[in-house]
């Protein structure tokens, strides 16, 4: 019978080699080219995530062209982004002169904490004070969405970049967005459909929000055309080359 001595002796049997688990992958790095003249944005993202955080997504980088090409569309404005990421367009807003920028992603430090990073790499002092980073759960109380802002003002924008392939939270991502966007506001929502095979449920999105009970008034803009995020896929290359871009007003 093996002794408790015995059994001190064999415990490095039981520890894993420091090579046994491979590494995270390291995080990924972007430049991001705005309209000119302004230059890039620097942008590092977590190496992997299950909720695809860890792409620089096309339908981001083409709202925060068209920020960059409306500059009167964030200037002085209270700006709110939805499953921010890499959070192009919050950073282009807070650069063009935004009140106060919310930037959000779903809860977890580490998705937080890039967001915080790009904001830190991208955004002067004398600016950051007016932009904040914090998780959130589509759907849920939005009073820490508001708390930055005035007491009683609510978002002129709300950044809706590449979620709508997300079919089970299209409610409650126009929940937030109702209680959230001032009476005046807007919302832009653009994306791609990544999966062509599931356009119609991506499209739902915007017959939702037309539809009672949230009632939004939707213009499309042209589409724009991008190179193809995932080459190696299936479906129209066309298809998934596509932004497609539509704002939301009440």
């Amino acid at each position: 019978m093996e002794t408790e001595a015995d059994l001190s002796n064999d415990a490095g049997l039981f520890e894993e080699p420091e090579d046994f688990r491979p590494p995270p992958p390291k995080p990924r790095q972007y430049v991001v080219q705005r309209v000119e003249p302004f230059g890039t944005l620097n942008i590092e993202l977590v190496g992997h995530h299950s909720l695809w955080a860890h792409e620089l997504w096309n339908a981001g980088v083409v709202m925060g062209r068209y920020c960059d090409e409306n500059p009167a569309l964030c200037k002085n404005k209270n700006t709110l982004e939805l499953g921010a990421a890499a959070a192009v367009p919050s950073l282009v807003a807070a650069l063009q002169g935004a009140s106060q920028v919310v930037i959000t992603d779903y809860p977890e430090d580490d998705l937080i904490a890039a967001i915080q990073k790009n904001v830190d790499m991208n955004i002067p002092e004398d600016i950051k004070p007016r932009v904040h980073s914090l998780g959130y759960l589509w759907g849920s109380d939005v009073a820490p969405l508001l708390a930055p802002l005035p007491e009683g003002q609510l978002f002129d924008v709300i950044f809706l970049s590449d979620l709508v392939f997300n079919h089970g939270q299209h409610e409650k991502m126009l929940q937030t967005c109702m209680r959230c966007l001032a009476a005046d506001g807007l919302a832009l929502c653009f994306f791609t459909h990544h999966r062509p095979w599931k356009e119609a449920e991506d499209m739902n999105f915007i017959t939702l929000a037309a539809a009672a009970p949230f009632s939004l008034r939707v213009e499309r803009l042209p589409d724009v055309i991008m190179p193809v995020m995932f080459p190696n896929d299936p479906g129209s290359a066309e298809v998934r080359a596509t932004v497609k871009r539509f704002v939301f007003r009440r």
